[in-house]
């Protein structure tokens, strides 16, 4: 099966995440691009990017769990994911 022809300007997944978050995600990415040395900077862009994942679960997978109101099937894929 061939995959669907489309550009690269039109596949992209969104999110959305809190204010703080967002700041905090630039102002890592900021000092990244300003460092000499980017490498200087993991740690706190390992954080952000497990942040960033943390946020993308819950908007994609545990909020539409939540919303199903908790009958057997979305309980049982609650603790699984919990």
């Amino acid at each position: 099966m061939t995959p669907p022809k489309t550009s690269a300007v039109n596949q992209f997944l969104r999110f959305y995440h809190s204010e703080s978050l967002r700041a905090k995600t630039l102002t890592v990415l900021t000092a990244v691009e300003k460092a000499e040395d980017g490498t200087r900077h993991r740690d706190a862009l390992a954080d952000i990017v497990a942040e960033l994942t943390d946020s993308g679960l819950h908007y994609y997978f545990l909020k539409p769990v939540e919303a199903c109101q908790g009958g057997l099937s979305c309980r049982a894929i609650g603790q699984i994911s919990a």
